[in-house]
């Protein structure tokens, strides 16, 4: 998961964020209730990326769905903001 977190933040930060995080964890667990994760012989999970290709392309996977999965938490996260800005 670490590598989709990173993934998310990009490399302007050397720290990982609320909104990478969580993107992070929504992404993977997409992957994995689409089976697209198995574990690795070291016991980490890893992302098959065959079977990863195959639900993009068969639509099992809508990658509109996944680009949400960053922009809901953007929202959520500006709202936060917004609502500790107002207590002041």
């Amino acid at each position: 998961m670490e590598s989709l977190e990173l993934l998310a933040r990009g490399c302007y930060t050397t720290t990982s964020t609320i909104v990478s995080e969580q993107f992070a964890l929504n992404f993977y667990t997409e992957l994995k209730d689409n089976g697209c994760c198995y574990k690795a012989v070291n016991g980490k999970e890893s992302i098959d990326m065959v079977a990863f290709k195959k639900c993009l392309q068969t639509k099992k996977i809508d990658v509109r769905e996944l680009n949400m999965l960053l922009l809901q938490k953007l929202e959520d996260t500006v709202d936060e903001q917004d609502v500790e800005k107002e207590d002041y």
